[in-house]
């Protein structure tokens, strides 16, 4: 019986192919662009939980309060891990990790190629992370000098498909062995990495490594045991500012306390200094939002033209009762072509979304590497499957009601049969779909003239015809006069100058006294960049007052320093 109803409603579609096209079309569509937001908001809200153990660890971030201002960073000076874990026992484990902030350049039998993803970290690193290892022993892969990790993609760029570990790769300064091999992290990873060398073990062992608690050198992590333990430590943390930080704290005028935040909370944290840009869940929300509009929309539109259908269907079911057809075949039988039409949709919207995601640039504009993966991915089953199903139930209910109460002989005779409720909600979904259309035009009018804004607005500088050359030996650096000089001669080329670093990335941080609020001076942690000469000029960035740096400057007792509003 089953298997007749389902054939009878195939051919039902079949003989309303236009029909049937549209309704498939239209609400794939919505399906489609409702997954594509699904994926995106589950990465987002998934940030760093493919890392076991992430809910025991914690990230260390530094308040300096200056002349009664505070200012938070997302690091700590490296002396600060080891002494936590030394003075506090609860600490099951503490380590520093930093990004490179610029790309670095590798060597290995004629390959020569630059990653901008390396980093940094002490032994420990392991411990806290607990990261599988395809070949390696994570528990010594960063106990001897110049040992480094590499991710599989790393490895196969350098190494090909032989296991790298004991193989060694050189940059402009250092030769490295390989230790350990991991895979490639989710681009929902705030601290990824595509190679990490071990660093710090110097600066420990040295006499005074003690002295750099106030220096914002590296992120540092703990690993505890509880949410407790972690108040705990924020609650004891005076007692070990007095004993380590108080007498410097009194010369520099300032304060410093901790703040832990969950590493599964990092990416949607208050923004802070000395960090990668945060996550904004009002954003998130904003664009589930319109993920569940342009839902809606389509299945409002699946909704009304299956309504639109059955009244064309009243002979069918006239007929249908006639034959021995009761209330209940008739609702089984517009339910069954419903819920098919809906799984076709559904079938059409995974095709659609998986070639979205595998043949066009969407995933690199989102920095996301989102899939269709049934196998580690159990809610992309339950959720296409029952938004389908409450669908094709919502959309297939009130056209079966409809017709299952229409008298066999009025269907036959008059062909339409029209209830007084029908025309109503028909009305009701048009003007709802209209108004959800009217909002979702304007937010994404917003959106634009927000987006055009970004792309418009005065950075105060050029950034266009400017060409960026990196520097990553320091025997090139130490003749870049010689290179400018050079660079002059060309008549393509208007003004040259060096940095350390890009517009807007910071370098390092300097204490600097101040004219306080009451005439004294007091100190203040800033960002500063080094430039070289005729800087100005080259990055095209107007004086307010003042001029750039002169040649008198060099022969000057007082460093010259330009500061923005």
């Amino acid at each position: 019986m089953h298997k007749f109803r389902i054939k009878f409603a195939i051919r039902a579609l079949l003989r309303n192919k236009v029909y049937t096209l549209l309704n498939v079309m239209g609400l794939a569509i919505g399906l489609g662009v409702c997954l594509i937001i699904f994926l995106y908001l589950q990465s987002e809200l998934t940030y760093d939980t493919s890392i076991a153990g992430y809910d025991k660890i914690y990230r260390v971030s530094s308040v300096f309060t200056v002349d009664e201002q505070q200012e938070e960073y997302g690091g700590a000076g490296i002396g600060l891990a080891p002494l936590l874990q030394r003075e506090f026992p609860f600490i099951e484990g503490a380590t520093r990790f930093v990004h490179i902030d610029e790309s670095v350049l590798f060597k290995r039998d004629g390959i020569q190629a630059s990653d901008d993803y390396v980093a940094l970290a002490d032994h420990n690193y392991f411990k806290v992370f607990e990261i599988p290892f395809l070949a390696g022993n994570p528990a010594t892969a960063l106990d001897e000098p110049q040992s480094m990790v590499v991710t599989r993609s790393f490895a196969q760029k350098y190494f090909g498909d032989a296991n790298p570990v004991g193989k060694l790769i050189s940059t402009n300064n250092y030769e490295y062995t390989v230790t350990g091999l991991i895979d490639d992290f989710p681009a929902n990873t705030h601290h990824s990495y595509s190679a990490l060398i071990l660093s710090f073990y110097r600066r420990d062992k040295a006499e005074n490594w003690q002295n750099s608690l106030w220096q914002i050198e590296a992120h540092t992590f703990l690993k505890l045991s509880s949410a407790a333990d972690a108040a705990r430590l924020e609650n004891d943390f005076g007692s070990f500012y007095q004993k380590y930080m108080a007498e410097a704290g009194q010369g520099l005028q300032a304060d410093y306390l901790i703040n832990l935040t969950p590493l599964d909370e990092v990416h949607f944290a208050e923004p802070v200094k000395f960090d990668r840009p945060a996550g904004n869940k009002g954003y998130l929300y904003a664009f589930g939002g319109i993920g569940l509009l342009i839902l809606v929309l389509a299945c409002i539109n699946y909704i009304n033209m299956a309504t639109i259908r059955s009244l064309r269907r009243v002979k069918e079911a006239g007929m249908q009762k006639v034959l021995g057809a009761g209330k209940r075949e008739i609702v089984y039988q517009v339910l069954i072509e419903s819920f098919i039409l809906a799984s076709m949709a559904l079938l059409v919207a995974m095709v659609m979304v998986e070639l979205v995601l595998e043949f066009t640039p969407l995933n690199n504009i989102m920095g996301k590497d989102l899939t269709l993966n049934f196998m580690h991915n159990l809610t992309l089953w339950w959720l296409p499957l029952g938004l389908a199903s409450l669908i094709a139930f919502l959309s297939g209910w009130f056209p079966a009601l409809y017709l299952s109460k229409v008298p066999a002989m009025a269907g036959l005779k008059k062909g339409i049969i029209r209830q007084k409720g029908g025309l109503g909600v028909r009305k009701l979904l048009v003007g709802f779909q209209f108004t959800i259309s009217v909002a979702v035009v304007i937010t994404a009018l917003l959106m634009y003239r927000q987006m055009e804004f970004v792309r418009s607005k005065d950075l105060g500088f050029n950034k266009e015809d400017v060409m960026l050359i990196p520097i990553r030996d320091t025997l090139t650096a130490r003749t870049i006069s010689g290179i400018r000089q050079k660079l002059a001669q060309s008549p393509y080329i208007k003004a040259s100058s060096s940095a350390q670093a890009i517009p807007g990335k910071s370098v390092d941080r300097i204490v600097i006294n101040v004219p306080g609020v009451k005439g004294t001076l007091s100190q203040q942690v800033v960002d500063f960049m080094m430039v070289g000469e005729d800087y100005f000029k080259t990055m095209e960035i107007e004086f307010v007052e003042g001029h750039t740096f002169s040649e008198q400057d060099e022969v000057s007792n007082t460093y010259p320093v330009i500061i923005n509003e």
